[in-house]
């Protein structure tokens, strides 16, 4: 594709973009590959070209080039040249001498083109003038493209053409242009149909935003949606008419914003497929301008993302229900960020339990690192604190009871564990664990060993 970039000085710089997909072995897609060219000066001289075709209508005010006049001889079928402008040494090398005759001018025609040349020029007296393209050689030697048009001017008695005058016109950098242009088109129509997307260019329609005035539609319209390119772009309705009933106001009003005020339509929306399906798609694209900046046309492009859609909708209840079950259960649990003081917890989820527990809401642990090393018990702190930093540099399981000491002064136990998560390429991502209240279990051990040992003293007793 080509556009136009702001250069850092302020200048506008345009740009052709060509890339193609590199895939793995086992075809997936794995990267695209591609180079930017700067084509500054071959759009502007396309833009200077145009301008010149629409102001110069006439022959002879076109683009510079060689004007001559020649006097025809119908017996010998040949000319005889009267007159050429000085753009024939400025433009070819040339003098006039090099292009007195026929013989003299075809000398300088490429061999390939000479008989095809020959054969129209002698034909002048049948067709009135001809306009032709063939390639001349250069004085320095290169070959330059050139398009010849002429005309009669006058004829003899016997209705003879006796007098031609025509233009030689140097096209050989339009024609690399032209060449250009082919192979872009054909390289571009090439990337837009090997991706797994459609791309299409929509008339702009300001006036009928409910209208889809498609100009072109890529080929994989057909695979996604069913429908064939002709399908869509008959059918001024069609964007409509497919778009899901329950997206249908979003859109409308996405799209009527964009026709409005020419910011890039950017939406994500359910169409019905041809045999009745649905598909989630993403579907992007900008305005295009033309020169005076009114809107020309949107260019844009449309994936199918269902199965990102159908991945988050099942990772969304997976997390409900994962939510749900941890926080009924009857434990804190946390996910907590590795790498921080023994002194401090850096939360990033902790569960309502921790309310009931620690007597803050999960909010306000979260908001202060200190809080739960505040809460640690003076008389375990010692040992928590280092059970945390052994986990912390070793990457093993934290496994510890411990009391802490609830802002209301009441004390609770706690048995904390936690396991670190790591990425796939093993670093470290989190801890996650779980804390549970073993306070009544702490009690009625102690009460236990209390009985035991009332127990076990009497039969002391007994046996003295």
């Amino acid at each position: 594709m080509e556009f136009r970039y702001l250069h850092k000085d302020g200048r506008i710089v345009w740009v052709a973009d060509q890339a193609i997909l590199i895939s793995r072995d086992d075809g997936r897609p794995r990267l695209f590959q591609g180079v930017m060219i700067d084509v500054t000066a071959r759009k502007e001289a396309e833009h200077a070209a145009a301008e010149s075709e629409l102001r110069y209508r006439d022959l002879t005010e076109q683009i510079p080039g060689v004007i001559y006049t020649a006097e025809l001889d119908p017996a010998e079928r040949g000319y005889r040249l009267r007159y050429v402008s000085p753009q024939l040494s400025e433009l070819f090398g040339y003098v006039p001498e090099d292009w007195a005759t026929t013989g003299d001018w075809l000398t300088t025609v490429h061999p390939e083109d000479r008989e095809r040349v020959r054969e129209v020029d002698e034909g002048v007296a049948e067709t009135d003038g001809f306009e032709m393209e063939y390639r001349i050689f250069h004085r320095d030697g290169t070959i330059r493209w050139v398009r010849d048009q002429a005309h009669v001017l006058g004829r003899d008695a016997l209705g003879r053409p006796n007098e031609i005058q025509g233009l030689v016109v140097d096209v050989t950098e339009a024609r690399q242009i032209v060449r250009e242009r082919r192979e872009a088109r054909i390289r571009y129509r090439s990337l837009v149909e090997a991706i797994p997307a459609m791309t299409y260019v929509e008339h702009a329609t300001p006036d009928a935003p409910e209208k889809s005035l498609y100009a072109f539609v890529s080929p994989q319209i057909e695979e996604i949606l069913g429908f064939t390119p002709e399908e869509a772009t008959n059918d001024p309705l069609f964007f409509e008419r497919t778009l899901h009933p329950d997206d249908l106001e979003r859109i409308r009003a996405a799209n009527i914003q964009a026709e409005s005020t020419g910011e890039p339509f950017d939406e994500e929306f359910r169409q019905i497929t041809k045999d009745g399906g649905i598909r989630w798609m993403h579907d992007r694209s900008v305005l295009v301008r033309d020169d005076d900046g009114a809107p020309s046309f949107w260019h844009g492009v449309t994936i199918d993302i269902t199965a990102r859609k159908e991945a988050e909708r099942s990772l969304r209840l997976l997390e409900e229900r994962y939510r749900s079950l941890v926080e009924q259960i009857p434990a804190v649990t946390f996910i907590e960020t590795p790498g921080g003081p023994p002194d401090e917890t850096w939360f990033t989820y902790l569960s309502p339990q921790a309310e009931q527990i620690f007597g803050f809401s999960a909010e306000e642990l979260l908001a202060n690192p200190n809080h739960f090393g505040e809460f640690v018990h003076p008389e375990d702190r010692e040992r928590v604190y280092a059970a945390n930093t052994y986990s912390e540099e070793t990457g093993e399981p934290f496994n510890e009871e411990f009391r802490i000491v609830r802002a209301d002064g009441r004390v609770v136990w706690l048995d904390s564990r936690a396991v670190l998560v790591r990425d796939d390429e093993g670093n470290p991502r989190f801890w996650q664990g779980v804390a549970m209240d073993v306070t009544a279990h702490r009690e009625l051990e102690s009460r236990f060993r209390d009985l035991a040992g009332m127990v076990f003293g009497e039969f002391g007793d007994d046996a003295d």
